[in-house]
């Protein structure tokens, strides 16, 4: 069995248009997946693009028109799939996730924040890795790219879609190793 995880604002990571999203994907769902389903959702920093990704036993159960229904107007500007892998010793469910079948729209969002005074453009994946906490994103850039020498080669560890990295090479000229 499944443990169902909260989305409710106790984190204040996600707007409460968020949170209803996903309980209302939750309920469409339920009767089709059970409760052997892992959502996540990817928005990017206004919410004006959300992709969302659900890992279900069988793709073959997932209806684009469902899913549309469910979300009751709510902008989701992308729609993925894959089954679920092996729920093996503490990998989870998603550990051997076969690959994803994109249903609507892109899995990808953009996130547009602003670093020394310039554009630093983003776009990552649904399922990448990425700060977050929204509110701190242009703090946490601008704090990091403050400490960097211009000119410099940098490497990006844990990189994500590389928000340090690509903040650092448009706003100060630095190599990326």
């Amino acid at each position: 069995s499944s443990d169902v995880c909260s989305s409710d604002l106790s984190t204040r990571q996600l707007r409460s248009d968020s949170c209803d999203l996903l309980e209302a994907v939750a309920v469409a769902g339920r009767s089709s997946w059970g409760r052997e389903a892992e959502v996540v959702l990817s928005e990017n920093v206004d919410a004006s693009e959300r992709a969302m990704h659900l890992f279900v036993p069988d793709t073959n159960t997932v209806s684009v028109d469902v899913m549309v229904s469910a979300w009751g107007g709510a902008c989701v500007t992308g729609l993925s799939v894959s089954r679920l892998g092996p729920a093996d010793g503490d990998e989870g469910l998603t550990a051997h996730a076969p690959a994803l079948r994109t249903l609507m729209g892109s899995p990808f969002v953009v996130d547009r924040v602003e670093v020394s005074g310039r554009p630093v453009r983003l776009r990552r994946h649904v399922l990448g890795f990425f700060q977050g906490n929204r509110f701190l994103l242009q703090a946490l850039a601008q704090h990091v790219i403050d400490r960097v020498e211009p000119g410099a080669d940098v490497t990006d560890l844990y990189a994500g879609c590389g928000l340090f990295a690509v903040s650092a090479t448009d706003t100060h000229g630095v190599g990326v190793v």
